[in-house]
Parts: structure tokens; C-alpha cells; sequence
């Protein structure tokens, strides 16, 4: 009796490790290679996103904001719906909700469809199917899997604690 009850949980665990959900190489947060704003993406497991534009203060500090909401993709195709905002600075610099929203509806339509291409820990991300590169789109251009300070490429004083630990010049 002791060994059909023992086969049966095992037989139970076995199905059960099978049919768990496979993790899509997509969710991770990607950074993008230091420019005067450069983005950082995270994709969650949830089907939620979070990005943020890195911005310079006249005051030598640093702020960030970006869009928060959900996201699908396909096998070229990354949908991003835009339904929140999310805002950090590492000094007094302060955007009110007005203006925050502003910058935010300028920047960052409600629904965004991203091409992309993913190579290794490089994640390609296009606003056209032919992939050709455009400059200045937001959530566009080259992308590294992992918190920024695990990239030599990156350059800046810090991410506000949001990714990674503070990171000096």
C-alpha cells in the first residue's frame, strides 16, 4: 500500500513540475546603453511593465519618470498600455502631478506597439515592423537584460534605488 502511495505522489509531483508556467525570456528589467535620457524597462511576470526616462537636473541631480502599466507580446510584437505614472529623484527636484502628467501625455501614448528582436541579453525594440531604428521614440532602440550597474556601459550616478544600489561616476 506504502509503495502505491508513494508512486501515485510521486507520479503527482512530476505532473504537477510539468505543467508549471514557463518564464518568457522577455521579463527582466532592460537598461539602455548611457545617453543624455536613457530608459530602463521592467517586465514583470504579472503582465505589468514599469519604465523610466533618466533625466539630468540644471542642479547637477538626477530625476526620472515614465509610464507604469500593462503589456503582451507576441513573437515579434511587444503591446505596452499605458495606465500609470511613476516618478523618483535623488535631490529636491520636484515635477507636480500637473507637470509630470504633461511631460508624460507628450511622450508616452496610451498604447504603444514595439517590433523587437532579443539576442543573448540584448533586447532590440523597434516602433515599426520593418525594425529599422528611429531616434528619439520612447521604449525604442538597445536594451541590456539586468539592472544597470551590471553593465559597464553605464555611465550614471545612480537609479534611485529603483534597480539597482547607487552606482558613482
Amino acid at each position: 500500500m506504502k509503495r502505491i502511495i508513494t508512486a501515485a505522489l510521486l507520479g503527482l509531483v512530476l505532473l504537477l513540475t510539468g505543467c508549471s508556467a514557463q518564464k518568457s525570456p522577455l521579463e527582466n528589467v532592460w537598461h539602455e546603453d548611457f545617453s543624455d535620457t536613457p530608459e530602463v524597462i521592467e517586465l514583470q511576470n504579472t503582465g505589468t511593465f514599469r519604465a523610466q526616462q533618466i533625466h539630468r537636473a540644471d542642479n547637477g541631480s538626477y530625476y526620472a519618470y515614465g509610464p507604469t502599466g500593462t503589456y503582451g507580446d507576441t513573437a515579434e510584437q511587444l503591446i505596452f498600455a499605458c495606465s500609470g505614472s511613476n516618478y523618483s529623484a535623488d535631490d529636491a527636484e520636484d515635477l507636480d502631478a500637473e507637470s509630470l502628467g504633461q511631460k508624460l501625455k507628450e511622450q508616452y501614448p496610451s498604447r504603444m506597439e514595439r517590433y523587437y528582436t532579443l539576442e543573448g541579453d540584448t533586447l532590440w525594440l523597434y516602433d515599426n515592423p520593418d525594425k529599422r531604428e528611429t531616434p528619439d521614440v520612447p521604449l525604442t532602440g538597445k536594451f541590456h537584460r539586468g539592472a544597470p550597474k551590471e553593465c559597464s556601459d553605464f555611465k550614471g550616478k545612480d537609479y534611485f534605488g529603483n534597480y539597482s544600489e547607487s552606482v558613482k561616476n
